[in-house]
This record gives structure tokens, C-alpha cells and sequence, in this order.
């Protein structure tokens, strides 16, 4: 089963679990902000609904107030109260323009106050009438005209109104309450499992992160001692390499020697043997002719490099005529090259440029070589 990528590179998994972090964070920001910015909407529309509370409030009162000082001025005709009414009606007039400009942002109290509004100015109109008849006809009709007004347009009905509306709009400020409540404990609660699940995964990137360090600290060390070994086996492999070379390097220098003392060796031999009237010829096992000295060449008229490398009987023959060892049981020149011991008196043939032959008396000198190799000295007398 294969492994996944995460786990045969751990950092692989630190990285995406920090790139995770890092969008939960970004997350959790974004829900604060948005969290902050509804908190300021709500805010402002809380403030808002408060002052058209409040307005509506202060045109309650101010509408009492209007009601108490025209009736005190048509039972005293005192001309304070006339201007207390007109006061009155000003500042009642000033929180109606400002309730209902406030109203048109809230749609659920714009109806109920145009509705006092028309109720109000109906009233007003008739506190009109009803002064006209007092300053023309006196106390009387003016008394008998406000109470036509009152029952044509009842201040009762007008303070229900405004009851009303302010209940209405006390319960649209407790449901938004509540539902902001509710929207603010949700959001709350996310941003708080946002950042216990973010702790969780910086605690889960911690410890894989330790883990992963002690892990690779471990393997530091690992390959420290490995490399420490390595150099030591290096060392000790390069002194031995330097110990073989320099003997390499004696045996070069011995072999050189030899073959030198052996090549110095060989020319003296080689002048000793062309000094030798006598035709010395060295076979080697497969009586093949390996060296001859000057005689052979003067006997036989032939040049070294015609019977250098050539067999024994290409050159040699065995003379049946005559032979001092009358118990050989020599049947061929090749099997001179097979003898242990010397031999002396064989009769030998000596082929000669032109076909010729020239007979004499072979001394066969065998030399075992160590690695039981026979070359075979043949020393040719002439008779």
C-alpha cells in the first residue's frame, strides 16, 4: 500500500496545516469584521428608532400642553395662555417634521404617523375655528364649538394613536433586539469554535513540526556517525591502497631489475653461445625452437629468423644409420623436448640451405622450470 505524499514528506503537512490556520485566521477576521460592522448598523439604527421615540414623545407632550392652554385661554382669555397655545403648536409642529422625516427609514410607523398627522391637523383646524367664535361671539359659542371639536375629533383618539404607535415601535426595538441577540451569540460562538479548532491545529502543527525535528535531529546524528565511519574506513582503505602501491611499486622496481639483470643475462649468454663452435639450439614444451646460436646459422646457411619459432623436426631429424645409445627409445626429434634426463651420443641430421644434410652426435640437456615447464638444451656436434 502506498504511503500518502503527507507522510513521506511531513513538511508537506506542516505547510498545508499552516496555510490552514492562516484561512481559519482570515476566516474568523472576516466574520469580526462583518461582526463589528453589523454591531454599527445596529447601533445607528438603534439610536435612530430611539429619537424617533423621543420625538414622538415630545409631540405627545407638546400636544397636552396645546390642549391645556386654549382651554385655559377661552375660560380666562388670558393672552399668555395664547401665546403658550401658539408655543405649543410651534414645538409640536418642529417634532412632527422631524418624527416624520425619521419615520421614512423605519416603514412600520410612517403609516400610524401620517395617520395622527391628518387626526392633529384636523384638531388644530378646529382650535382655529373654535378662537374665531371666541373673539367674534364671546365665551360661550367658543365653549360650545370646542366641545363639538372634541367630539368630532376626540383627543382621546389622538393619544391612543400615539400610544399605539409608540408600543409598536418599543416592540419593532425589542425584536430587533432579540434577533441581533441571536445573530450576535451565533456569530460569537463560530468565531470561538473558529479559534479553539485554530488552536487545535497550531497544537497539531507543534507537535508534528517537534516530532519532525527530533526526527531529523536523530538522523543528523545517524549520519554524523555513518560519515565518521565512512572516513575512518576511507582512511584506513587509503593506507592500504598507499601500503599497496608503494609495494606495487617495489615490485615494479624489482621486476624492472630482473628483467634487466635477466635482458644483461641473456646477452651474455648469447655471447657465450655464438662463441660455442658447436650448434646449440633451446626448445621450449611444444618443441617449438626459442634461441640458436651463430653456429646453427654458419651450418646450416639459414638466417635466425628462418628457423627461429619454427618446430624442432622442421630443422632436425633423427639419424637411423648410427647411434651410440644403441637402448633409445627415442621414435622423434619432439620427444627429445620430453625427456627429464640428459641424454648424449643421439645421431641427429642437420638439415643445410639447398636440402642437404649435415650428421652428428645431440647432447640433450633438459631444464625444469618451476612451474614443471621443460625447455630442452640441444647441442649439435658435428661428425
Amino acid at each position: 500500500m502506498r504511503r500518502p505524499a503527507i507522510l513521506k514528506k511531513p513538511e508537506n503537512g506542516i505547510l498545508l496545516g499552516l496555510l490552514l490556520v492562516l484561512m481559519i485566521q482570515s476566516w474568523l477576521v472576516v466574520v469580526a469584521v462583518r461582526n463589528m460592522q453589523s454591531d454599527r448598523k445596529a447601533r445607528a439604527w438603534f439610536n435612530h428608532l430611539f429619537s424617533l421615540v423621543l420625538e414622538i414623545q415630545d409631540f405627545h407632550a407638546s400636544l397636552g400642553s396645546s390642549e391645556a392652554d386654549i382651554a385655559a385661554f377661552l375660560y380666562t382669555g388670558d393672552p399668555l395662555f395664547q401665546e403658550g397655545y401658539r408655543f405649543q403648536l410651534s414645538e409640536m409642529n418642529a417634532h412632527f417634521k422631524v418624527a416624520r422625516a425619521l419615520a421614512e427609514a423605519i416603514p412600520e410607523g410612517l403609516d400610524s404617523l401620517d395617520m395622527i398627522g391628518k387626526l392633529v391637523q384636523q384638531r388644530l383646524d378646529h382650535h382655529r375655528t373654535v378662537i374665531t367664535t371666541f373673539e367674534s361671539n364671546g365665551l360661550e359659542p367658543a365653549i360650545e364649538q370646542l366641545r363639538l371639536t372634541a367630539s368630532q375629533v376626540p383627543l382621546s383618539g389622538i393619544l391612543q394613536a400615539v400610544s399605539d404607535l409608540r408600543v409598536r415601535l418599543n416592540n419593532l426595538q425589542l425584536a430587533r433586539e432579540q434577533q441581533l441577540y441571536r445573530l450576535s451569540q451565533s456569530r460569537r460562538n463560530t468565531l470561538i469554535a473558529g479559534t479553539f479548532f485554530n488552536a487545535f491545529l497550531l497544537a497539531l502543527l507543534f507537535g508534528l513540526s517537534r516530532r519532525e525535528f527530533s526526527i531529523r535531529r536523530k538522523m543528523i546524528g545517524l549520519l554524523k556517525r555513518s560519515t565518521h565511519l565512512l572516513e575512518k574506513k576511507v582512511r584506513r582503505r587509503t593506507n592500504e591502497l598507499a601500503e599497496s602501491n608503494q609495494k606495487l611499486r617495489e615490485e615494479v622496481i624489482e621486476t624492472k631489475w630482473a628483467q634487466s639483470s635477466m635482458e644483461r643475462s641473456l646477452r651474455i649468454y648469447q655471447q657465450v653461445a655464438d662463441s660455442v663452435s658447436e650448434a646449440v639450439f633451446i626448445s621450449g614444451p611444444h618443441a617449438k625452437i626459442m634461441r640458436i646460436n651463430q653456429a646453427v646459422c654458419t651450418l646450416s646457411g639459414l638466417d635466425r629468423t628462418e628457423i627461429v619459432g619454427k618446430p624442432l623436426e622442421a630443422v632436425l631429424s633423427l639419424s637411423h644409420q648410427t647411434s651410440s645409445d644403441r637402448e633409445s627409445t627415442i621414435e622423434s626429434i619432439a620427444a627429445l623436448c620430453q625427456l627429464k634426463e640428459s641424454r648424449e651420443g643421439i645421431g641427429i641430421e642437420f638439415k643445410k640451405r639447398g636440402g642437404g644434410f649435415i650428421s652428428g652426435i645431440c647432447r640433450v640437456v633438459p631444464l625444469i622450470e618451476e612451474n614443471d615447464s621443460i625447455s630442452t638444451f640441444l647441442i649439435f656436434t658435428p661428425s
